[in-house]
């Protein structure tokens, strides 16, 4: 079966064209892009069915299943860049606007007249992803830190702190205090004559 996407895909690459196959056979083609093909393979086969056959039904399908892959590698490592540990829920927003991007990028007509294809479309999925992410309303104060040795020391001159925070530790120190048990006074006394001696 994979010999024959493969010709399959072969086949698209020399012709400019996608093949007549029939609505249940391309689902085979797509599976392999999304799953196994190597990324120079999906970059060759999107941009190839990006410049040369956008009128078929059938490309905008192909050309998911070549760039979604690529768009999850971008979020990924975007967010690995920007944080230390990052959230899965951060690499979401991230691959989200990846894909709202090569989405945009396949439906806009003027970007058939790119040059380097394959620079333009992870320049779009990188784009697509950091927006994403810093668009949302609970992010735009966000500061990314790639490498926590590099974070530097806060330049204030008393550091922010957060009164309702400040106020459950204290409220918590005063109950572990409250709830110690008091010393004996005898006992204490004899502590404190035994390190004497010593």
């Amino acid at each position: 079966m994979e010999k024959t996407v493969v010709a399959t895909l072969n086949t698209l690459l020399a012709t400019k064209e996608i093949p007549a196959i029939e609505g249940e056979k391309i689902g085979p083609i797509q599976k392999y892009l999304f799953d196994t093909a190597e990324t120079p393979l999906r970059i060759q086969v999107a941009e190839t069915v990006f410049r040369h056959t956008r009128s078929d039904p059938r490309a905008f399908d192909l050309f998911l299943a070549c760039t979604l892959p690529l768009a999850q590698t971008m979020a990924r490592r975007q967010a690995e860049k920007l944080f230390v540990h990052p959230s899965d829920m951060t690499i979401e927003f991230m691959y989200d606007g990846a894909v709202n991007a090569a989405i945009k990028m396949f439906q806009n007509e003027q970007s058939c007249a790119l040059t380097n294809f394959r620079r333009a479309l992870y320049r779009t999925l990188h784009c697509g992803a950091l927006q994403a992410f810093f668009n949302r309303e609970e992010n735009t104060r966000v500061i990314g830190v790639g490498c926590s040795e590099t974070v530097h020391a806060c330049r204030h001159r008393g550091a922010r702190r957060n009164a309702v925070e400040e106020q459950i530790i204290s409220r918590e120190l005063l109950d572990k205090i409250a709830s110690l048990k008091s010393i004996p006074n005898n006992a204490s006394n004899a502590s404190w004559n035994l390190g004497r001696m010593q």
